[in-house]
Order: structure tokens, then sequence, then C-alpha cells
């Protein structure tokens, strides 16, 4: 009889966690689980490419802007955040039984998935010192207390382990572990050639500059901000700048780009991966990546790689000379991206891609990680 697994996640929107959670959704092993999907809220971008044999919960209504839902979606994070217990008696999802949840990802998907029954794992996809948004979620010392309520966390990167044990003075780390993000190196090679209309008619108005794109969801952590002001220095230079990506920036971002005809907001786009293909040079510019999937697609690709220094940037390029430093100015970024254009510096790293885990090894260590919890 297959094992019956409950994934818990805020929605699915456009992020690095909720891909990481579509790779598992497709990949994991039929004969042996059936996989349920639980989210705080059924919407985002990837909804529609979760496989038709998970099934799909939402807990709340979209947030559409009415007096009901928004009242409703209130209630409901009050009674989660102060009187979480009564969530147990009163909605059905949390007295279904299941042989194993997993809250993967930290915040409210964590603070939910703690209050169903039986062997729990927790997922970190952040660096938790850097970027404190799950913080909101919970009272003082609260989060402590839930994260003690499971039997395992996993971390994306040594270094997002390293700064949770610092930040909660973890000491006993018996039960804790790294395992990578699942990357489809070949979904994303089969990816890379599928041009649509989008593609094709950027390809058009690009046509003979050099190309930098950048992918992710537009947040303010991602600091596209710095990338335009460097971009708009270079304002000599036949270069073009692609932003791939929607978010809450994105009306802040139109406003810093505002004249400058050679930057492109393609909004999302749910194969990125031919606008990076055909660029000369993806830039990252986030203050916080965990394990950074838009810049292993990037190199996969072949496309050169220039990133500002953080924990998941330093676990994938390592000391490569595509790491810059975390507070660089956009002067100093605009000297960088010039000096990419005029040298051709080799600033992909084929060793990274070497040393990415394929798909096998990744499902390999989730079920293990599964198997090891639910026999506990």
């Amino acid at each position: 009889m297959r094992k019956q697994l409950v994934f818990v996640m805020q929605n699915l929107k456009f992020g690095g966690a909720e891909k990481s959670l579509l790779t598992y959704l497709q990949h994991f092993d039929r004969d042996k689980y059936q996989v349920t999907l639980v989210l705080h809220t059924r919407e985002g971008e990837l909804l529609q490419q979760v496989p038709d044999d998970v099934a799909v919960y939402g807990l709340v209504p979209r947030d559409d802007h009415h007096l009901l839902s928004q009242m409703k979606r209130a209630v409901f994070f009050r009674i989660l955040k102060y009187w979480p217990g009564l969530l147990k008696l009163v909605h059905p999802v949390f007295r279904r039984s299941y042989a194993l949840t997993v809250g993967f990802m930290e915040g409210l998907s964590t603070e939910l998935a703690a209050l169903f029954r039986g062997p729990k794992i927790a997922w970190v996809h952040t660096d938790v010192q850097q970027n404190d948004w799950a913080d909101r979620y919970f009272r003082h010392y609260q989060q402590q207390r839930i994260y003690r309520q499971f039997n395992e966390i996993v971390f994306v990167s040594q270094g997002s382990l390293h700064h949770f044990n610092d930040k909660f003075a973890v000491s006993n780390t018996a039960h804790e572990r790294v395992i990578h993000n699942p990357i489809d190196l070949q979904h994303i090679r089969a990816q890379a050639d599928r041009h649509d209309t989008a593609v094709l008619n950027w390809h058009y108005d690009t046509t003979d500059s050099y190309r930098i794109v950048t992918v992710g969801r537009l947040d303010p952590v991602k600091r596209i901000d710095l990338l335009i002001q460097a971009v708009r220095q270079l304002n000599d230079q036949n270069l073009t700048l692609t932003v791939v990506g929607d978010g809450p920036e994105l009306g802040a971002l139109h406003a810093a780009a505002d004249g400058a005809d050679n930057i492109f907001f393609v909004g999302f786009q749910r194969n990125p991966i031919p606008f990076v293909k055909a660029s000369d040079l993806f830039v990252s510019t986030s203050q916080v990546e965990s394990y950074p999937t838009a810049i292993i697609e990037a190199l996969v690709v072949h496309t050169p790689v220039l990133a500002t220094a953080n924990i998941g940037v330093r676990e994938v390029l390592h000391d490569s000379a595509a790491v810059l430093p975390a507070t660089i100015s956009a002067a100093d970024l605009a000297d960088r991206i010039h000096q990419q254009i005029v040298t051709g510096d080799q600033t992909r790293s084929q060793e990274s891609v070497a040393t990415i885990e394929t798909i096998p090894i990744i499902m390999a260590q989730y079920d293990q990680l599964f198997e090891e919890v639910m026999s506990r």
C-alpha cells in the first residue's frame, strides 16, 4: 500500500522553493507514495503545472480585494497565531491521517505543517539571518518552539543551516541535514530551445544588442533596482537589460527604468530558459539566496554569470570571479559589467555544473529521509 504524504506550502507563486516543490511532485515514486498538497491559498503561476494525480487543497480564499475574503483571511491568520489548536478542531484537513507531513518552506508553511498529527519535516529555503520575512508569522519565541515539534529540519545549503543554528542558538543538530534542491538538467536543456511568441518578439526587439538578463520574483531582496541603476550608467553601450518575473516591486522597478528604452520587462514566463540561453550575461544582485536555481539554470545553458555574494551563491560558484561583493555599488557593478563586455571574461563555471546532483540522486535522498523519519 502506498504511503500518504502531505506537503504544506503557502502558495505556488513563482519562486525557487515553489519550483523545487514542483520538481519533486513531477518526479516522486508513484508506486511508493501518494501525495497531497495543502496550500494556505490555492493560487500562483505554477499551480497549473501540478501533476493531475496530486490532490490540491486551499485553506483560505484568495485575496480578491472583496471584504468577505479579506475578513476570512484575517480571521484565519489571527486564529493561527494565537489559538492554533482551534484550527485543528474546526478544519477537516488537519484531522486527516498522513504517514508524513512536510512543511516545505519556512514561515506560514511551517506553522501550518506543525498542526498535523504524526511525524513531520520542516524545510528551510532561505538565510534566516539575512532574510527574516518568516518572523512575521510567529509570536516571540513561538518559532523556536514550533521547530522543536518537527522530527527533522532540512536545509538547501550549508550556509542556511549554519545561519539558522546561529539565529536560534541550536545546540543539538542531530536531526538536521542538507539536501540541495532538485535540478532537472535534462529538462532545462530541453526547455532552452522552445521559443514561443514572447521569446521571438523579444529576440527582434533586442537584436544586435549585448543582452543582459535577470530572472526571479520581483521582491526588494532581489535588489533589481541596483542592476537597473548600473545599466543606466552604461548608456553609451549597445546593451539591453531584460527582467523576467513578476512581483510586488514591479511598479517601483518600472519607475526606476523610466525613460530607458533598453530595459525590458517581460513579466512572468512559464519557461524563462530561452531568454537566459539567448543572453550574453546573467546577473543576480540578490541580497539573499539559499540555493540559487536561476543561476544554476544559466550555468546549465552556458550563459556567463555575475552574482553578488550570499550563502547560496558561494555554495554554487565557490570563489569564482563571477562572485561580486555583497555590498557592491551601482557604479562598481557597471564597471564589472563593462569589463565583461570588453574582455568576455569566462565567468561561467562548468565545474559548478559538474557538481550539481542529478534528479535521481536528490530523489533518493528525499526517499531515504522520508523513510527514516516515518520509521522512528
